[in-house]
């Protein structure tokens, strides 16, 4: 087990400085926010400042970058992109993100045409959308294609899991789709997100972003291991 550690930071939803239809929806699934939030706020979140949030598994980054889009969508400055390495993790933000912001935002879906099956013919894919979810691939594909005009208006760039600009085989990859993503959108806030980079300072400093490195953890993790018959 490793045991959980709080550390000594709080903002109360009911306190923050958000536009009064986003902390309605906030208010419905939380009163205070966890740690890692609280020291993005206080990080420049609010103010549209790029960071680096590096944090482990189930300590809320994903609703910095949430925070940050969200807030922009609702005082007009720009939509969201929120890009993810795989199908399987699109299709859950798309469906989390139009289950909890749809009174309050569109959302789409874009990883490839061919990867929405038939029987998903609800699916949104318009990149007019407030917020679009979809895979490195998948946004890239469309940057290619010479549809960048597209992505007008962004305010926001999430990157989640961005420590894969490690990976051998699709690191070069997503380093060329955030160098076109910054051609395009200069005054767009990036916020990336990841559980675990090598050396996060050299990382920050390359991708002009602040950073936020939260090692301890609001909740235990228990791993178990299972011995049965065949």
């Amino acid at each position: 087990t490793i045991e959980a550690n709080r550390v000594d930071i709080s903002i109360k939803v009911k306190d923050l400085p958000v536009h009064k239809d986003l902390k309605k929806i906030l208010l419905r699934q939380l009163e205070e926010l966890m740690p890692v939030q609280a020291l993005s706020i206080n990080a420049g979140l609010l103010r549209k400042k790029n960071l680096l949030i590096v944090s482990a598994t189930a300590t809320g980054k994903t609703l910095v970058g949430e925070l940050a889009g969200l807030e922009n969508i609702l005082n007009k400055k720009g939509r969201m992109l929120f890009i993810v390495p795989l199908v399987a993790l699109a299709n859950q933000k798309y469906e989390q993100f139009t289950r909890r912001y749809s009174s309050i935002a569109t959302t789409s879906l874009r990883v490839g045409t061919s990867r929405i099956t038939k029987s998903r013919k609800g699916v949104r894919t318009s990149l007019s959308s407030d917020i679009i979810v979809g895979t490195y691939e998948g946004i890239d594909f469309i940057l290619r294609s010479g549809n960048a005009k597209k992505f007008a208006r962004i305010g926001t760039i999430v990157i989640d899991e961005v420590h894969m600009l490690e990976d051998a085989e699709r690191g070069h990859r997503l380093d060329g789709l955030i160098a076109r993503l910054k051609y395009i959108a200069p005054d767009a806030q990036f916020i990336y997100l990841s559980a675990t980079v090598g050396n996060p300072q050299w990382l920050a400093q390359k991708l002009g972003a602040g950073l936020i490195e939260f090692e301890e953890r609001p909740v235990p993790i228990e791993r178990h291991l299972i011995f049965a018959p065949e």
